[in-house]
């Protein structure tokens, strides 16, 4: 069993959400609260919140954060 809750406003939804969303709304079972929040979700932004972390892309001001200590690094 799997339980389903509103998310928080602003919180991201993770790639998973996402494709229970999607498979939800193909299969015509996502209720109308649920459709307005993923319409909602690109809008605030929340939709793509979690993209990059799941890229596991470093942040260009940690990038340069870390560049700027190279010499202390051991390799």
């Amino acid at each position: 069993m799997l339980w389903f809750a509103p998310p928080k406003p602003g919180s991201g939804w993770s790639r998973p959400n996402k494709t229970r969303v999607e498979r939800l709304i193909a299969g015509g079972r996502m209720a109308p609260e649920g459709r307005a929040r993923v319409v909602a979700a690109p809008q605030d932004g929340s939709w793509f919140a979690l993209d990059a972390v799941e890229k596991f892309e470093v942040p260009p001001d940690l990038t340069a954060a870390l560049a700027s200590h190279a010499a202390l690094m051991l390799v």
